[in-house]
C-alpha cells in the first residue's frame, strides 16, 4: 500500500500526536510520502528516514486569507504539494493529520482527484473549534467524506458525531508514551524517599 501523509506535526518536533505519527511511519513498511512543515533540523532527521518526506517552509503555514477562516494558505500549500504528490506518485490512501486544514487538503484532494483519505483527530481542537466558527461547514464535509476516522477519547467521539462523522466510520486509537522519553523502567526508589511516598 502506498500513503500519502498531510501534517503539520512531525518529527523532529515532540509531543502526542507528532509521536504518535513518527512512531507509526518509522515503524510501517508501506510505501509512504509526508508532506510536512520545515523545522529546525529537519533536514538531519530526514536523512535517516527510509521514506520520503517533503517540507514546505514554515512561513506558508501561517499567512491567513481573509475571507474565510479554513481557507487559510496553509491549506492552499498543503493542497497544491499534496495534488502534485498525489498525481507523481499515486497513494492508495492519504493520511491527514488534523480535521481543519491538513483535512481540508485531503477532502479538495479526494474531489478533484479522487483520493480516498482518512484523519487523525488528536487535538482538543478538532473537536470544540468548528463547533464556534465559520469552519463548521467545511468540518461536516471533511468528516462525512473520511474512510476512517481515528480519534482518541469518547468525549472526541461524541464530538465527532455531532459535527457529522460516520459511527461506522470512527476507530478508537488509545495515546500512546514514547518510550525514548518516558523510562518506564526507571528506578524511583530515591525520588519516592525525597517526596515521602511510601507503598507506591
Amino acid at each position: 500500500m502506498k500513503l500519502l501523509v498531510l501534517t503539520y506535526d512531525f518529527a523532529p518536533m515532540f509531543g502526542g500526536k507528532t509521536t504518535m505519527l513518527r512512531n507509526f511511519f518509522e515503524r510501517t513498511t508501506f510505501e509512504k510520502t509526508v508532506l510536512t512543515v520545515s523545522h529546525k533540523d529537519s533536514a538531519e532527521y530526514d536523512k535517516k528516514q527510509r521514506f520520503k518526506i517533503v517540507r514546505i517552509p514554515k512561513i506558508l503555514f501561517n499567512i491567513p486569507m481573509p475571507i474565510l477562516r479554513v481557507y487559510f494558505f496553509k491549506v492552499f500549500f498543503l493542497f497544491l504539494f499534496g495534488a502534485y504528490l498525489f498525481l507523481k506518485k499515486r497513494p492508495d490512501l492519504v493520511i491527514a493529520g488534523q480535521l481543519l486544514s491538513e483535512g481540508a487538503a485531503a477532502y479538495y484532494l479526494q474531489k478533484f482527484f479522487g483520493a480516498k483519505y482518512c484523519l487523525f483527530v488528536y487535538d482538543t481542537i478538532d473537536g470544540e473549534a468548528p463547533f464556534f466558527s465559520r469552519d463548521k461547514g467545511i468540518a461536516k464535509k471533511i468528516l462525512e467524506n473520511a474512510s476512517k476516522v481515528f480519534y482518541i477519547s469518547n468525549f472526541m467521539k461524541e464530538k465527532l458525531i455531532k459535527q457529522g462523522a460516520k459511527e461506522s466510520a470512527l476507530v478508537l486509537l488509545h495515546p500512546t508514551a514514547d518510550h525514548e522519553f518516558f523510562v518506564p523502567n526507571l528506578d524511583t526508589r530515591q525520588l519516592k524517599k525525597s517526596l515521602g511516598v511510601k507503598g507506591k
